[in-house]
């Protein structure tokens, strides 16, 4: 029995001895252990220490809303960039007053939603922190990786066009697309120049004509590359800008301004006068034998007539036949108009003065018509 109680004696006085030892170990892992941050501060909260503009720490969830790895180099320019589409009114720069009455609160800018921004003063440093009393609830989270997923789809599809897109919020770009960022790094390879590459002076506002403006990318072989840019107002302070590429437009057109200078000397030293119509039946191209037949003036018929002006003006100088009424005239230059079409419209006209034109009207490449004019006064004699 003596045993026994012994060994009872030296259980109790073992466990006695662990239950103290146990006890100091938690005593002093508690006097040892960090504190865990505030809540605005935790490590599962966002958060950045700024000193004046130039971020020192941020949380995890901070970066991640910034979408960078490391709050290095992060200026707060760059996070307002992010916060501002959410939280209205931010500050362009942050106060250099770091006093604890530096204390401004930003609400969200959306109705239903209920977070919102804190600036406070932090010994040598500002403290910014987000705040949502209200936790996402199951539905609000699967819809946000819903849109997600949506703006996802659009960023790809946007990024996988040719033509460069940029948006503005308060006249500086926030978002820019992949064609865009592929320019920027083309002109970045011959110059330092950090501006937009397009120049905002010249852009018309949403809503007006577009303008065409001409871009040198490549500056060591000096490509000239041609856009349209139009402009959509998305919001108040947001304006959407798209740059399309007239590369082909601009070739086609130089082309053809060739081809009718080419026909101009052509036709230059013809004795028969020539009136090229375009598809809108304006006067584009003529020679200088149809003033001399004509009698018209040069600069009349450089104001790009219509087709009816044109031939209401050979009336009023008598070098057609007069019309017996000014309905049957007008049917018969829209008869004139058809038949040169289909190249059968051919007449003669024996004027006042003694002198016979041959008038003939042929089709023209691109829905125009030519009207030939050819003096056959001595042929008509013989």
């Amino acid at each position: 029995m003596e045993d026994h109680s012994n060994l009872w004696i030296i259980l109790t006085a073992g466990l006695a001895t662990a239950t103290v030892v146990f006890l100091l170990l938690m005593f002093f892992s508690a006097r040892t252990a960090p504190k865990r941050p505030l809540n605005k501060t935790s490590f599962d909260a966002p958060w950045f220490r700024f000193d004046k503009n130039k971020c020192t720490s941020a949380s995890k969830a901070a970066l991640e809303i910034i979408d960078v790895q490391t709050s290095d180099n992060l200026p707060w320019a760059k996070v307002r960039s992010f916060l501002a589409p959410r939280f209205a009114d931010l500050p362009e720069t942050l106060p250099d007053d770091h006093s604890p009455a530096t204390r401004d609160a930003f609400h969200s800018r959306f109705p239903d939603d209920s977070a919102m921004v804190h600036l406070e003063g932090e010994g040598q440093h500002i403290l910014i922190s987000l705040e949502d009393p209200a936790p996402i609830s199951f539905a609000d989270k699967h819809l946000s990786f819903l849109r997600r997923r949506d703006i996802d789809l659009r960023d790809d599809a946007m990024n996988k066009l040719e033509h460069p897109m940029w948006a503005k919020r308060n006249g500086r770009i926030f978002w820019t697309n992949r064609a865009y960022r592929a320019l920027e790094k083309e002109r970045r390879k011959a110059t330092e120049d950090t501006s937009e590459i397009f120049d905002p002076a010249i852009l018309k506002a949403p809503g007006e004509t577009t303008a065409r403006v001409s871009l040198t990318v490549g500056f060591g072989h000096g490509e000239v590359h041609w856009f349209d840019i139009s402009s959509v107002q998305v919001s108040t302070d947001t304006v959407l800008h798209f740059a399309f590429n007239v590369d082909g437009l601009i070739a086609a057109e130089t082309t053809q301004r060739k081809f009718v200078q080419t026909l101009a000397k052509t036709f230059a030293q013809l004795s028969t006068g020539l009136a090229i119509f375009d598809r809108d039946r304006r006067l584009v191209l003529f020679n200088p034998a149809l003033v001399d037949l004509t009698s018209l003036p040069a600069h009349f018929l450089s104001g790009q007539p219509n087709i009816q002006a044109f031939f209401d003006r050979l009336r009023d100088n008598r070098i057609m036949p007069e019309p017996k009424d000014y309905s049957s005239w007008r049917r018969q230059i829209a008869d004139l108009v058809v038949q040169s079409a289909d190249g059968r419209y051919q007449e003669i006209w024996r004027l006042p003065n003694g002198v016979t034109y041959r008038i003939v009207g042929r089709p023209h490449p691109d829905g125009a018509i030519a009207i030939l004019i050819e003096d056959i006064s001595v042929e008509m004699s013989l």
